[in-house]
């Protein structure tokens, strides 16, 4: 008998040693406009620096429009420690029939190298994988944003290859690196730790 994943997502919390995955809410637009404002948070990535609260406010009713239809969104990643929003770790795309789901994430600078985006996404990769059932999931980067791919391989992401001149934006178009993860790889990889 086929498996079916679930069709509608519905973002329960996640913890980490040092993280809370959890839905955002409207008192997080502080945090998320203190990260989001920055230039180098967005450089890579296809929305703009938020240009103030108001462009936070969008946002999170369009993030809590799509919780409340079980659409792909964002987990807000709060720091344990300060209880603040660093940033977030989403669901981009979703193909439950596909038994796949595409990711997507930004930090605070605050919070670089310190090795959250790769607990986190660990995290999330065991919640995709053993609670969703699904079999595939995969991020899209810009090859110059060579931090965020060396993020996907700590994970175990693997390569599959570049989309040539995928996307347009900021007034140019732009290759696209697509990694990937297996639910098999990622059951092969925790047998071996």
């Amino acid at each position: 008998m086929e498996r079916v994943p679930a069709t509608r997502l519905t973002y329960p919390d996640l913890r980490t040693e040092r993280l809370l995955l959890r839905r955002l809410r409207r008192s997080d637009r502080h945090d998320l406009y203190a990260y989001g404002q920055q230039p180098e948070v967005t450089r890579y990535l296809l929305w703009d620096s938020y240009r103030s609260l108001e462009d936070v406010d969008q946002f999170l009713t369009a993030t809590f429009q799509h919780y409340q239809l079980g659409e792909p969104a964002s987990w807000g990643i709060e720091e344990l420690a300060t209880g603040v929003v660093v940033g977030t770790l989403s669901y981009v795309d979703f193909q439950p029939r596909h038994h796949r789901v595409e990711i997507g994430y930004a930090l605070s600078p605050a919070c670089w190298g310190r090795g959250y985006m790769t607990e986190a996404i660990n995290r999330l990769l065991a919640y995709s994988f053993d609670n969703l059932e699904l079999n595939r999931v995969e991020a899209r980067v810009i090859p110059e944003n060579v931090p965020s791919a060396r993020v996907l391989r700590k994970c175990g992401f693997q390569r599959d290859g570049v989309l040539r001149e995928n996307l347009f934006s900021r007034g140019a178009y732009h290759d696209v690196e697509v990694y990937s993860l297996l639910a098999r790889e990622w059951r092969a990889m925790r047998m071996g730790s």
